[in-house]
C-alpha cells in the first residue's frame, strides 16, 4: 500500500468520522481526534484564557492553560464524562486526560503511521 492511499483514507476517515482517525490521543480505548481537540482549544480560547495584554501566558511559553469539554466513552456510563486538554500559548497541545466516575486517566498520544 503505497503513502499517498494511507493519507487518502485517513483523511477521508477524519472528516467522516473523527474517532476513527489516526491522529490524536487514545482516551480509555477511544480515539480522540487531533482534528476535535483543536476545534475546542480554538472555539474555547478567547474564554479559558484571560484576554488581558498583560497576561503572563501569552509571553511565557513554559506556561499552560488548560480547557475540558463533555466526551462520551463507550463503555464507562458516565453522563459526567469529560476531556481535559493542556496546551501552551502557540495553542500546541502537550496533554490530555480522561475524566470518568471522578477520576482522571491520562490519554496516550497517537504515533503518526508511517509506510
Amino acid at each position: 500500500m503505497n503513502k499517498s492511499l494511507v493519507t487518502s483514507i485517513t483523511a477521508f476517515l477524519s472528516i467522516l468520522m473523527p474517532t476513527l482517525a489516526l491522529d490524536g490521543y487514545t482516551c480509555l480505548g477511544e480515539n480522540v481526534s487531533h482534528h476535535l481537540l483543536m476545534s475546542h482549544v480554538d472555539t474555547s480560547y478567547n474564554t479559558c484564557v484571560a484576554q488581558d495584554p498583560l497576561n503572563p501566558f501569552f509571553f511565557n511559553s513554559n506556561l499552560q492553560a488548560d480547557l475540558d469539554f463533555g466526551f462520551t466513552f463507550p463503555g464507562y456510563n458516565d453522563r459526567n464524562s469529560r476531556v481535559k486538554v493542556f496546551f501552551k500559548n502557540t495553542k500546541e497541545i502537550l496533554n490530555v486526560q480522561a475524566f470518568v466516575y471522578g477520576r482522571y486517566y491520562n490519554c496516550d498520544e497517537i504515533e503518526e503511521f508511517s509506510v
